[in-house]
């Protein structure tokens, strides 16, 4: 990277030497968590200076390693280029990657702000046969339709859960995907799942709202269904395995999110690695 250079900017600085990195998998880089967040990039005097959100893109300038800026061609609008920042990547790279949503496959899509917006393009890409979006806000609705939405459900209005089990012949989906980030929302999108469903939780949650999940395990177990967590990577994969081992009951924050690489399947807890 060369001063003048057009960049699009990261929130995950890959150490390119850890284990994931190793692998080919910089977006769980060990260190990348603690590049963006753990401490200060720079000092004023005695007082240091935070980035605020990873790379601090609300701000005119900013200072970030190497590894967390992605040299583009300089023709490239900056307005698009922006959207590759995060937005559309975690969006569609939650349907593609994650949650690896099948043609023909059923999808409701909780939240639909710029990340669930690119989640309901992902679902379209893929091939979704219905994909419902869910949100408060019926004013986003038009723009939702606009990227692939096949149904909208005004959650104000009403019990989302109901409203699409409705739409599904009582069954639920193949794939709920939470882009919103609380503890109400993730449990809803659980519910939204058929039997042997999967959900894939999208939106990081904040630190006050931390939720138990013990109710989806157990539902789960039920079910059938199972949980992929894909906060912080758009590109972490679930994968099935026959080895059983003891079910976690984690409770869900931003301060103490589980690492992106994991799923609840019935009675197992399988790791993508």
């Amino acid at each position: 990277v060369r001063p003048g250079d057009h960049v699009i900017l990261s929130p995950m600085a890959p150490c390119r030497i850890c284990f994931f990195c190793l692998r080919g998998r910089p977006e769980l880089c060990e260190q990348g968590v603690s590049y963006a967040f753990a401490g200060p990039y720079a000092h004023a005097g005695e007082t240091g200076l935070y980035p605020g959100l990873g790379p601090a893109t609300f701000g005119e300038q900013t200072i970030l390693p190497e590894a967390a800026v992605v040299p583009i061609d300089p023709t490239f609008p900056f307005e698009l280029a922006a959207l590759i920042g995060c937005g559309v990547v975690t969006g569609v790279g939650s349907v593609v990657n994650s949650a690896r949503v099948e043609a023909g496959a059923t999808v409701a899509v909780i939240g639909c702000g710029g990340v669930g917006l690119a989640a309901i393009q992902g679902a379209r890409m893929s091939g979704a046969a219905q994909i419902i979006a869910v949100d408060r806000a019926a004013s986003k609705f038009a723009l939702a339709r606009d990227c692939g939405a096949t149904d909208t459900i005004d959650a104000s209005a009403g019990d989302p859960v109901a409203a699409v089990r409705d739409l599904t012949g009582g069954r639920g989906v193949d794939h709920a995907l939470e882009v919103v980030g609380l503890g109400t929302t993730i449990e809803q999108a659980y519910q939204m799942a058929r039997r042997a469903g999967t959900v894939t939780i999208v939106g990081a949650g904040r630190f006050d709202d931390p939720r138990p999940i013990r109710r989806a395990i157990f539902r789960g177990w039920s079910s059938g269904s199972s949980a992929v967590c894909s906060i912080w990577s758009v590109s972490s994969r679930a994968t099935s395995r026959s080895t059983r081992s003891t079910t976690r009951s984690p409770t869900w924050s931003r301060a103490k999110a589980p690492a992106p690489s994991w799923c609840l399947s019935e009675r197992e807890v399988v790791s993508t690695e």
